[in-house]
């Protein structure tokens, strides 16, 4: 079985998926950064400010939330903080990302140092209060570290105590190498409309595809108002 996790900012957006067959909705921090002020840019939002955007979005739904660790806001000692107060917000899996510095969604993003990713990772599994919360990993080194050091790291993840490993910035031929790499925690890619259906991969994780037609929608819209240049003006 295959699973869907549509992605979302704003407090409409959930309301629409709120009748969707999805197995879990992420609450993407660029997404949330959009909602909150007009630019998709997840930098922008300190930890607490998402974290009060995560309750008021928790309050709204039953369906498991998946929090924006991003890239840990941090060192370990303030991911370990973070990933604590998300839980408390709502969160259902946090989803950690092995990028140097977050908020950039550029196609080859800087990575921090293996030995950094895994503490950060540690520190968001000792932060839990409760055990059932999962820790996801996502893995964006592809751009820039190739798909052989990114198949060396999916082995060593495979073998921590998280629940899924996410892919991104990928091309097909990598994911369907890092698919057929021996592997035991669930493999989850990142999503887009065009997208076949990959074996060896079982789940997709919208990234904000349902926002961005959204917003289409709005742009469309727009040019079918009256918004044309008068000699009177109302203000």
């Amino acid at each position: 079985m295959t699973h869907f996790y549509p992605a979302f900012g704003s407090g409409l957006t959930l309301h629409q998926l709120k009748e969707a067959k999805a197995d879990g909705l992420f609450l993407s921090g660029s997404l949330t950064a959009e909602a909150l002020l007009g630019i998709r840019d997840a930098g922008l939002l300190a930890a607490s400010e998402y974290a009060a955007h995560l309750r008021r979005m928790r309050l709204q739904t039953d369906l498991p939330l998946i929090a924006d660790l991003q890239s840990g806001f941090g060192n370990p000692m303030n991911t370990y903080y973070t990933a604590q107060e998300f839980e408390r917000s709502g969160a259902d899996a946090l989803l950690i990302s092995d990028q140097k510095s977050p908020a950039h969604t550029q196609g080859a993003p800087a990575i921090t140092a293996d030995a950094d990713f895994l503490g950060k990772i540690h520190a968001a599994l000792d932060a839990r209060d409760n055990p059932n919360t999962q820790i996801w990993t996502l893995m964006e080194s592809l751009p820039t570290q190739g798909i052989g050091d990114t198949c060396d790291k999916l082995t060593w993840l495979d073998r921590l105590p998280i629940s899924a490993i996410a892919i991104a910035h990928w091309t097909l031929p990598q994911l369907k190498a890092l698919a057929n790499t021996p592997h035991q925690k669930p493999l989850i890619a990142t999503w887009r409309f065009d997208t076949p259906l990959i074996d060896g991969i079982d789940g997709w994780l919208d990234t904000g595809y349902l926002e961005d037609h959204a917003a289409m929608n709005i742009r469309e819209t727009l040019d079918t108002m009256p918004l044309i240049e008068t000699s009177k003006e109302a203000f």
